[in-house]
Formats: structure tokens, sequence, C-alpha cells
């Protein structure tokens, strides 16, 4: 899947000010989404409601510190691994930013 960093930079200021449909509760599990659209950035990567991110590129998602840290992290590359578990199972999604 590609994501262009333009539509991640804009998906992640809205996701800080509130202004998306889908929200994530912080634990030391992960990030837990809910609230997912169809329309979404996240619901396109292949993201759905219930999923718990764990981790992007090796940065856990336990607060929004560390989703922010995450973030910063991809202005210097053109891969994002995300892992995440969807009903107890951990899945890998492999996105190429352009």
């Amino acid at each position: 899947v590609a994501v262009t960093m333009p539509r991640v930079r804009n998906e992640v200021s809205d996701f800080f000010r509130r202004k998306v449909s889908y929200r994530g509760t912080f634990s030391l599990k992960g990030m837990a989404l809910s609230g997912v659209d169809s329309g979404s950035l996240l619901y396109r990567m292949g993201l759905r409601n219930g999923d718990r991110v764990a981790s992007i590129n090796g940065w856990k998602l336990v607060s929004s510190d560390a989703a922010m840290d995450a973030y910063l992290s991809l202005q210097s590359g053109t891969q994002v691994d995300v892992v995440f578990n969807r009903a107890g199972k951990k899945r890998v999604l492999k996105l190429r930013l352009v």
C-alpha cells in the first residue's frame, strides 16, 4: 500500500486536534482504534475498529507522546511498518511513503 506523506501529515494533525472520526486509546499494549470510518486514511491502509496498533517502525504506541515520536520518525523514511493486533492475532502492514 502506498500513502503520501502530505496525507499522513494531515491525518496526524487532525488526530491530535481531534478533527477525525476515529479515536485511539493508549495502553501498554498499544493504541486501540475506534470510530474508523471507510473514508479515513487508516481504513484505506487496512486498519479497522478494534485493532490495536502496537508499533510504527519499532516505536511502541503507548502514549500520545510516543505516537508523535513515531510520526516524526517518518520524516526521513520511505517505508512504514505498522504492527497491530486484530482479534488476538499479530499482523504487519508494510506501507510505502510516496
